[in-house]
């Protein structure tokens, strides 16, 4: 994996193990030439996720839609997405994504802003690193003025529906949401940040 770009952190974290100060992690706003490290770690993680959940096919598909060069450098030059890079030790570990976007749903509107991916590498996963993403996300999110932050999540994705809701996102909405061949429940959950 290609290293991670020494642009000044959002933030700096570190994780308490014992009494040392371990787990350095830095998580900063990515920049164009981070195309390669998003791809290549989005393509990783949706397949950590997902493998033998979904269709392999729809996950090929998808993966090749979603996280080539083209579709990435698109998103990082589009000033309704902010992507966040989270490294340690130089190696780049999780991201995570917001867009000012409309809600997909009939129901009343609120100003919120979408959290639309926030994945760690599954060796990662247990050291906060998500949290600690999800925190900058909240204080970029508190910042520009949303009331919320909100979310899609598929309902078969536990894990994820465990993390969110242990902070503090509430569900708010169903929806579809069409994955390749299948059509599938997505969750819609929100935060309120004030």
């Amino acid at each position: 994996m290609a290293k991670v770009d020494e642009s000044p952190p959002l933030g700096v974290f570190y994780i308490n193990k014992g009494t040392s100060m371990v787990n350095n992690t830095k998580i900063r706003k990515a920049v164009e030439k981070d195309y390669k490290i998003l791809a290549s770690l989005g393509a990783k993680t949706f397949r950590q996720t997902y493998k033998n959940k979904v269709k392999a096919s729809d996950m090929g598909y998808y993966i090749k839609n979603t996280f080539n060069k083209n579709q990435v450098l698109k998103e990082l030059k589009d000033p309704f997405f902010t992507i966040l890079v989270a490294s340690k030790k130089d190696k780049a570990v999780g991201y995570a994504k917001l867009l000012k976007s409309k809600i997909p749903s009939d129901s009343k509107h609120f100003r919120g802003i979408e959290l639309v991916r926030l994945y760690v590498l599954k060796n990662y996963q247990e050291q906060k690193i998500g949290s600690k993403l999800l925190s900058e996300c909240i204080t970029i999110a508190k910042k520009k003025k949303f009331k919320y932050i909100w979310l899609g999540v598929w309902e078969k994705n536990h894990n994820a529906i465990a993390f969110y809701k242990k902070s503090g996102f509430k569900l708010f909405e169903k929806c579809k949401f069409n994955f390749g061949t299948e059509i599938h429940n997505d969750l819609l959950m929100r935060k309120r940040l004030y």
